[in-house]
């Protein structure tokens, strides 16, 4: 399995090309504190989801204790992508 780190949403689409050629989990993470590198890869997941494709997206957001600042990532990550995942968990570090 290769992971694809980058902050365009493409990678996931990408990603998702790469499980279905290997016939094995595809993998993409991206994360950002410029962009909402989250919801830039929401198309992507959607397009890979429908394909059936196996992929593990992995995503960043604002630090813990910023949250609540107003940070372009925060934002509630496994509620926007659940309609387009069969599992998703937010980790915090404490």
């Amino acid at each position: 399995m290769k992971l694809g780190v980058t902050l365009a949403g493409g990678e996931v689409l990408e990603a998702g090309r790469r499980a279905r050629e290997t016939e094995d989990l595809g993998a993409s993470a991206v994360w950002s504190t410029e962009d909402p590198g989250h919801a830039n890869a929401l198309p992507g997941l959607v397009t890979v989801f429908a394909a059936d494709t196996p992929l593990l997206l992995l995503s960043g957001r604002v630090a813990t204790e910023n949250w609540g600042l107003g940070a372009i990532q925060e934002m509630p990550q496994g509620e926007i992508v659940r309609t387009a995942a069969k599992w998703s968990r937010s980790a915090c570090r404490r």
